[in-house]
């Protein structure tokens, strides 16, 4: 039977990295977070941002989100 609330990709890099921190892991981490700053940016760029100001809020939100995520990873993985 499948997972009834599967794990995100991010996730999923997030937990890896935690689990076993390498550099492997931590591309995956890297580019779930350049991939979430590219869209969120875009997104800032609909709404009418200039780009230098889209990317550079972009890549905050983005790392406030990757934060989280790992955050919530390792909160998980010490209730291991």
């Amino acid at each position: 039977m499948s997972d009834p609330c599967p794990q995100l990709p991010s996730y999923r890099s997030a937990l890896s990295f935690v689990e076993s921190p390498n550099f492997g892991n931590g591309v995956g981490v890297m580019g779930s977070w350049l991939g979430r700053t590219a869209i969120i940016s875009v997104g800032f760029l609909c709404f009418g941002q200039n780009p230098i100001s889209a990317i550079k809020n972009g890549t905050i939100a983005a790392t406030a989100i990757e934060l989280f995520v790992l955050g919530h990873a390792l909160a998980n993985q010490s209730k291991k």
